[in-house]
């Protein structure tokens, strides 16, 4: 599975003429229908993917189309797939579902307890940490285009 993301990334995402067959092929379908099934830790790769498969125009018209399992739309997948790793990462909200503390949003539970700890500059924190093991802020390329 990872080899063929890969293969996507680095032999379609930013080579229009591939780009336009991969998207003929409807494509975007089975990615989005992947990122509906696959396991959490390759949400991310999937996602990168997709992210750059829309600089491409043409990618809007196939996103706003696909319909997942149940009907679900593109905007249902990312925002149940949000709300997954807010619950991981312990994101506090109140019953409304408006977030619990506006001064610290995203703030998970790991990281708000573990408070600020001055570190040297060759040791992660705690904020590192979780950003690198979470999709929420990721901006991943995959490929060198």
């Amino acid at each position: 599975m990872l080899a063929t993301l890969g293969a996507v990334w680095c032999c379609i995402v930013g080579a229009t003429i591939n780009e336009d067959q991969f998207l003929e092929g409807e494509g975007i379908f089975l990615l989005l229908d992947l990122l509906q099934n696959a396991a959490r830790s390759m949400h991310n790769l999937i996602l990168g993917c997709l992210t750059d498969l829309c600089e491409n125009a043409k990618s809007v018209s196939h996103l706003s189309t696909w319909r997942g399992s149940s009907d679900q739309t593109v905007g249902k997948l990312l925002i149940r797939i949000w709300k997954e790793e807010e619950k991981e990462l312990g994101v506090m909200r109140k019953e409304d579902g408006t977030i619990a503390d506006t001064n610290k949003p995203l703030i998970g539970t790991l990281q708000d307890s573990e408070g600020v700890t001055p570190l040297p500059a060759n040791s992660p924190s705690q904020s590192i940490v979780d950003i690198s093991e979470n999709m929420r802020a990721k901006d991943m390329h995959y490929s060198t285009n």
